[in-house]
């Protein structure tokens, strides 16, 4: 009822301006502070208030399966590096044999 700063609103000031609202001077009263409008705004706040906590869960779900790939992604990454490691040995025996054979006279390139 009343403002952020301490004074009334203007809506309520109109509605005690319009003299007693009880007795037999019963006013009608023009003053019901808009209900419907707010009842609507608050149903908005609350289906917006929805659809940000859809969104911040459909964020969530998007992180976690960025980084669950990103995991396999690394080990995949992780075990081909090993496989080659492995490739470049079998290659590196391959050359000295070869290269062996070559000083012997046994072999020519």
């Amino acid at each position: 009822m009343t403002a952020a700063v301490g004074s009334t609103s203007a809506e309520l000031k109109s509605c005690l301006a319009a003299g007693p609202a009880f007795g037999v001077f019963r006013r009608k009263s023009p003053c019901h502070f808009h209900g419907r409008q707010n009842l609507a705004s608050l149903d908005a706040a609350k289906v917006s208030k929805r659809i940000d906590v859809q969104n911040y869960m459909k964020a969530i779900e998007t992180a976690f399966r960025e980084v669950a790939d990103a995991l396999v992604a690394s080990r995949s990454y992780t075990e081909q590096i090993g496989e080659e490691s492995i490739l470049v040995i079998a290659q590196q025996r391959r050359f000295e044999l070869a290269n062996l054979r070559y000083r012997q006279g046994e072999d020519t390139y």
